[in-house]
């Protein structure tokens, strides 16, 4: 699923859904994925993280950000246009090339998130330590 941006500097640019990290809201990582999959891809929209697809630093002298992309299923629901994205939805590979070669993608994160899911090059949820985890990691 892919996200059209409207906020200044961004219109009309094309990205995956983010992950605005909220303590209060999250919890852990993979609640924001979810969350953020949904405020931006349409409120009847359920997904469920499968794995990664990458860990994307941006240093700025501003804000130094971190992304952490996911791999996601829909468990129901489809992409809808949401306040700050007037488009949301699925395009062909063809289409998100097109739309690389057109300079429409945010970043080239987007794209190569993309190209590893394509190959298959999901790294496990497991991997993605947290506490949560613990538990389960110490029985394997």
């Amino acid at each position: 699923m892919l996200c059209e941006e409207s906020a200044p500097g961004k219109a009309g640019l094309l990205n995956l859904p983010g992950c605005g990290f909220d303590r209060e809201q999250d919890r852990v990582v993979l609640n924001c994925a979810t969350r953020e999959a949904r405020e931006e891809g349409g409120d009847d929209l359920i997904v469920r993280a499968i794995g990664g697809l990458g860990i994307y630093e941006y240093p700025n002298p501003d804000r130094h950000r971190l992304h952490l992309v996911f791999a996601s299923v829909v468990e129901s629901g489809e992409p809808s246009p949401s306040k700050e994205h007037p488009w949301a939805g699925y395009a062909s590979f063809a289409q998100i090339t097109k739309w690389d070669e057109e300079g429409r993608l945010r970043n080239p994160a987007v794209r190569r998130s993309i190209d590893f899911y394509r190959r298959g090059m999901i790294i496990p949820l497991e991997q993605f330590l947290t506490t949560v985890f613990e538990d389960k990691l110490r029985k394997i």
